[in-house]
């Protein structure tokens, strides 16, 4: 009774270990030496432990699960962290782990959307920029001494900016703009993997009216859309407008050529828009729009309504034009 007791035992551990492959998906071979580390997810992030891959690029860690309890496993190579999550009561034994080579060059990662959220308020202007790179290749692109990202930033910002960043199968994180030799140009040191990452910038800086608001767009890609809220107008020679957006009337225009400088009019909030249009279905109250000082309002991006909204609006809007090129 006793031998099967502690055999049922054994076996109860032995299922609740780590266990997997590590697969290099630019070679389709086993990747032996991958940095592979168990961490608990909760109030913070705790590493449990770590091994390596061995030449078979299999991996093992004989950890116990706790019930109810997410995990994230990490793994390290050349450089570049690749995350699979384990929800509570998900197995995790015969993973699939997967890695690609890196590159310091861009190779099939390329811009495919780019969205400027421009509100100018009495005393100051927000602008929320979201650029989306998809890497159709199956190498990561990492350039740790220049930075995978580059933008130009506003001399009228005076540098301070809140950068986001979202990669394929990863949680949003912060992440530091680093200034460049070029003049008001900032690069983000962050890989861009197979998949979709998505950069995240928020800045603000004073207001006039009119006033004049020059973007100069360091990658390339596809066509550039800014959205305004209602009551504020763009005018410019590289800007098309695209109309309103029936629910919130916030207006799209389409950035023809590489830069743009345009002046605008009026005052706006698309957030408090959404939040009305929002209310119009809902028999909740609204919740009430806050406007604290200019580098209070750069308020989060991930999970705000309104950018959701837009980014919906800008792929619809992309059909567009390429409706048109294929005509």
């Amino acid at each position: 009774m006793k031998t099967l007791l502690a055999a049922l035992i054994s076996v109860a551990v032995m299922s609740a270990a780590i266990d997997g492959t590590v697969t290099n998906k630019t070679t389709g071979k086993a990747q032996p030496g991958a940095t592979v580390t168990l961490i608990k997810l909760g109030g913070g992030m705790e590493t449990v432990a770590s091994v390596k891959s061995d030449a078979l690029g299999k991996f093992a860690i004989p950890q116990e699960l706790q019930a109810g309890t997410p995990y994230l496993v990490q793994t390290i190579y050349q450089g570049v962290t690749y995350n699979k999550a384990i929800p509570p009561g998900s197995p995790a034994t015969g993973m699939a782990v997967d890695v690609f080579d890196s590159s310091p060059k861009g190779g099939d990662a390329k811009v495919i959307q780019h969205m400027v959220l421009f509100e100018p308020s009495g005393t100051d202007v927000t602008v929320n920029e979201t650029i989306i790179y998809s890497n159709t290749g199956k190498t990561t692109f990492d350039d740790p001494a220049n930075g995978t990202f580059r933008f130009y930033l506003p001399p009228e910002t005076k540098g301070l900016v809140k950068v986001q960043v979202s990669g394929p199968q990863g949680m949003p994180i912060v992440r530091d703009a680093v200034k460049t030799k070029e003049p008001d140009v900032y690069t983000v040191k962050y890989p861009v993997k197979p998949g979709e990452t998505r950069f995240d910038l928020a800045y603000g800086m004073p207001a006039s009216s009119p006033g004049t608001f020059e973007l100069k767009f360091k990658h390339e890609g596809d066509a550039v859309r800014i959205v305004v809220p209602k009551g504020v107008t763009l005018t410019g020679d590289n800007l098309k407008d695209l109309g309103p957006e029936p629910r919130t009337q916030a207006t799209i225009y389409q950035v023809v050529g590489k830069d743009v400088k345009f002046q605008y009019t009026g005052t706006g909030s698309l957030r408090a828009a959404a939040e009305t249009a929002k209310e119009s279905e809902d028999t909740g109250p609204a919740i009430e729009d806050l406007k604290p000082r200019i580098y209070g309002r750069l308020y989060p991006l991930v999970g705000l309504a309104a950018l959701i909204l837009i980014l919906g609006l800008i792929t619809l809007y992309r059909s567009e034009p390429d409706a048109k090129k294929r005509a």
